[in-house]
C-alpha cells in the first residue's frame, strides 16, 4: 500500500494505542511506516507486526527470528 493508504488505514487505531500513554500518534504512526515499509514487510504482512521489537531473555511469548537491516 502506499504511505497515504497506510496513514489512512492506520491513523485512528494509532491513536486509540497511545492514549493515555504519553506517545504522540503521529510519530508512533509514521515509525510503524518507516520499520513496516508502510505495512509491505514480511514482518507485518506475516506476523501482523509494523515493529522490530527485540525479546529479552525474560520474554516467554512467541517469537519469530527474521533477518534485519540497520539504517544509519
Amino acid at each position: 500500500m502506499t504511505r497515504s493508504e497506510y496513514f489512512k488505514k492506520y491513523s485512528l487505531p494509532t491513536v486509540v494505542a497511545t492514549l493515555g500513554t504519553g506517545l504522540f500518534p503521529e510519530v508512533v504512526l509514521v515509525q510503524g511506516a518507516i520499520e513496516s515499509a508502510n505495512g509491505a514487510s514480511l514482518l507485518s504482512r506475516k506476523y501482523n507486526n509494523f515493529f522490530g521489537i527485540k525479546a529479552g531473555s525474560s520474554w516467554k511469548g512467541k517469537t519469530v527470528n527474521l533477518q534485519t537491516g540497520e539504517v544509519f
